[in-house]
């Protein structure tokens, strides 16, 4: 498997874990009986959302490499996916570590949890809608529908 391979396998874990993320934490938020399951197993998909992010990343150089003079790739369109995913890389980074953090807090029933906690629904907002951005961007790389041209079609 080259860095190509490896970054389009790992680079559907930072932006689909980010919502499925949020989706646990929404439950977490509404169940009763559930609340401390969902809250926790939000918080440690968010440092798997980190730790995917940073594979994505690691892997994004050499994948460039593979696909920069492929046809209808261009520069521009590299370096625009590469612009979003750096701060996607930070957000999801950042995330991580608060992330880390309420867990930590969490299990030991912490007074600050509920400020850590508040802290990352806002940092999971915020990287979901940068990772979703990250996605579209790299996905304007071989799509061309994306980048507003006519699609080739597809060949029998």
């Amino acid at each position: 498997m080259d860095a190509l391979h490896f970054h389009l396998l790992v680079n559907h874990l930072p932006i689909l874990g980010s919502f499925f993320g949020l989706a646990l934490l929404a439950a977490g938020a509404v169940s009763h009986d559930g609340r401390r399951w969902f809250t926790r197993a939000a918080l440690a998909f968010f440092v798997l959302v980190g730790i995917g992010a940073m594979a994505a990343n690691l892997s994004g150089e050499g994948a460039e490499e593979r696909v920069e003079n492929f046809p209808g790739v261009t520069h521009r369109v590299i370096h625009e996916h590469e612009e979003a995913a750096e701060a996607a890389l930070v957000a999801a980074g950042v995330l991580a570590a608060v992330a880390l953090l309420g867990l930590l807090l969490e299990r030991r029933e912490h007074k600050s949890t509920r400020i850590v906690l508040l802290a990352v629904w806002l940092l999971a907002l915020v990287t979901a809608g940068l990772m979703a951005r990250t996605g579209y961007e790299g996905g304007k790389i071989r799509r061309p529908e994306l980048r507003g041209e006519p699609s080739q079609g597809i060949e029998k």
